[in-house]
């Protein structure tokens, strides 16, 4: 049975902490590269040629991949190498569909369990989501848009709905056309959140429900105006 030494523990995990730093940092890197339009679809990831660019070793790299693979940016061809992965427009437009859909479901959960944790959330994400648009900041706002919608479904206490909104995978898209949004645009986005919170704060859940449609209904309108205006459908 081996043992380790207390300076071999912390050594080791001092070098698993510097991978993870290292993982955090390519896996930012690439989407940014992905977001900007620098990594087109289907463009070959060579974790060889990622590691020297970024002076690291494979192994962050790799790992960097995997998340990338989980989180739809990239995906793996039958020889086993990674390309950034291809969404058609229609792709889009369809998930947000579902996404939609799924949405209402969540808002009928969270009133039905009542929870105050879950509408403080939304509350604190609305009022993050308005400061960002104060300062100015949009990529912070969509970041916490995001928050926002995975605040509600996770209030809904229904694990196979969250995941499923989880796999549905819109968030490199909505990274992607919401740097076409004005700032008048977020914040009316901003402010039809909140129309879905203070219904279900007020227990109203047909009117939490149709807000939540409509909101998905300007949302994708966003979408489609976007996809019919970016070359090759937002490639």
């Amino acid at each position: 049975m081996g043992c380790y030494s207390d300076r071999t523990l912390k050594s080791e995990a001092e070098r698993l902490d510097t991978v993870e730093n290292q993982t955090d940092r390519t896996a930012q890197y690439l989407r940014d590269a992905i977001l900007a339009g620098e990594l087109r679809p289907n463009q070959m990831l060579i974790a060889a040629d990622i590691a020297a660019a970024l002076s690291v070793s494979r192994t962050p790299v790799r790992e960097a991949l995997q998340r990338l693979l989980q989180e739809g940016y990239a995906k793996k061809l039958t020889n086993g190498f990674c390309v950034v992965a291809e969404h058609p427009a229609s792709e889009m437009l369809e998930s947000l569909e579902v996404e939609g859909q799924l949405l209402k479901l969540a808002v009928r959960l969270v009133h039905e369990r009542g929870s105050e944790d879950t509408l403080r959330i939304l509350d604190e994400r609305y009022a993050a989501m308005m400061q960002a648009i104060e300062a100015g900041r949009l990529d912070e706002w969509t970041g916490m848009a995001q928050t926002w919608v995975e605040a509600l479904v996770s209030g809904s206490g229904n694990s196979v709905l969250l995941a499923m909104i989880d796999g549905l995978k819109v968030h490199y898209w909505r990274h992607r056309w919401s740097r076409s949004f004005r700032l008048a645009d977020c914040k009316d986005l901003t402010e039809r959140y909140k129309l879905v919170s203070d219904a279900l704060r007020a227990g109203d859940a047909d009117k939490a429900e149709a807000a939540v449609a409509e909101l998905g209904k300007v949302v994708r309108s966003y979408a489609s105006v976007w996809s019919a205006t970016t070359p090759e459908g937002g490639k």
